[in-house]
């Protein structure tokens, strides 16, 4: 997508529709590039709401994806098409229908697919379903969500490239036995994290060993339901620091170097 705020010159801008700025014709697409004419938002709620407003500005048709459980759901009613799915499913794993949503997307003549953050944005099968199916995935390529999605093999990628890392388990880990004997390894506190996701779910900090089995069983829990993956993994809980990354864009090879973004504070509470 091409940015969510333009400056137009009034001969840019078409009037009636909803009533919301467009441009009269898009910015010419690069080659081999499919232009984005309808964006389904692959999330709920607030996320799905802004991804429409973004779309609308750009006079992009957009569609939603609703449980039976958000039929009155208010991101249903912003979109110009709305479909349910995941029937028989829970509430969550409705949103985590990956092969059902692609489909979708090819039988609606959908050109691009919006993730939003969390449920299906950080899974490599989803990503490689979009690009079998010819859809603009809005995020990093398969291969990038591969090695980032999963993040015991970012750490991996990290150590590749000598970036210094808190001590942490080098694979998922999955028996409470692995847990332990991490921990009498490397002392308390520690942090549990979901292995394939983010934003906090499936993460429980463990300050003593009376509270390891628990927190482990409960993360493990949450991100197999929050993600449809309950791996998780164990770091040298860091509690002292303040993150400040720094993004950078994940493009394909022929454009050349990815831009490095802002760092930004994680913790003013701004999504990106």
């Amino acid at each position: 997508m091409w940015g969510s705020r333009l400056r137009l010159r009034p001969s840019q801008v078409l009037a009636g529709g909803r009533g919301m700025c467009a441009l009269a014709c898009p910015p010419p697409a690069r080659a081999g590039w499919r232009p984005i004419r309808k964006l389904l938002a692959a999330n709920r709620g607030e996320i799905a709401v802004r991804i429409f407003r973004a779309a609308s500005e750009l006079n992009i048709k957009t569609v939603a994806i609703y449980s039976k459980e958000d039929f009155g759901s208010l991101h249903r009613y912003k979109a110009d098409e709305a479909f349910l799915v995941g029937k028989g499913k829970s509430p969550v794993g409705a949103y985590l229908s990956a092969e059902e949503i692609v489909d979708l997307a090819v039988k609606q003549g959908v050109d691009a697919i919006h993730p939003g953050y969390g449920f299906l944005s950080e899974n490599p099968r989803f990503v490689e379903l979009c690009e079998q199916a010819g859809i603009t995935f809005v995020g990093p390529p398969s291969d990038v969500i591969k090695r980032f999605g999963d993040k015991t093999e970012a750490r991996m990628l990290a150590h590749e490239y000598d970036v210094p890392v808190v001590p942490g388990t080098p694979t998922a880990v999955t028996s409470f036995a692995q847990a332990r004997e991490f921990c009498e390894e490397v002392g308390f506190p520690v942090i549990i994290k979901a292995a394939f996701g983010g934003g906090g779910r499936g993460m429980r900090i463990v300050r003593h060993d009376g509270e390891l089995e628990a927190n482990f069983t409960n993360a493990s829990s949450e991100a197999l339901t929050a993600f449809g993956n309950g791996d998780v993994f164990i770091e040298r809980c860091a509690s002292l620091i303040r993150r400040s990354p720094s993004p950078a864009l994940a493009v394909p090879a022929r454009l050349g170097e990815p831009p490095q973004l802002a760092p930004r504070d994680p913790h003013d509470g701004r999504p990106y």
